[in-house]
């Protein structure tokens, strides 16, 4: 699990700037006000990444993600003055270090789990 984490923190600086942020555009995070890491699956590593996060921007995340599921199901959008701008998304983005810091403990554990 944590190999596929570790890939992606590779390989992510090595987008350029204009494919980020294409790739970010068409995503459809802006119309609902969501962060690209609101979005993000939430599997055990991010379950543990979440709980290290102040509970104030838990909070907001879970704000933005009701929001934007009950936009949905109205098949609504918010107003063009409220949606998510990429550099604002690329400044929140709140959980990418505590994600690093929990594959990187896991990897520890294994690492000492092998050789002992």
């Amino acid at each position: 699990m944590s190999v596929a984490y570790g890939r992606a923190f590779g390989r992510a600086p090595k987008f350029s700037h204009s494919l980020r942020k294409w790739a970010w555009s068409i995503s459809g995070f802006k119309e609902y006000g969501l962060y690209h890491d609101d979005a993000l699956h939430v599997d055990p590593i991010v379950e543990k990444a979440l709980t290290r996060i102040p509970e104030d921007v838990r909070n907001a995340r879970n704000h933005r993600i009701i929001r934007a599921t009950q936009l949905s199901l109205m098949q609504r959008i918010l107003p063009k003055e409220e949606w998510t701008t990429f550099e604002d998304d690329q400044k929140n983005r709140y959980l990418w270090k505590a994600i690093h810091d929990v594959v990187k403990e896991i990897d520890e554990e294994n690492h000492w789990d092998k050789k002992y």
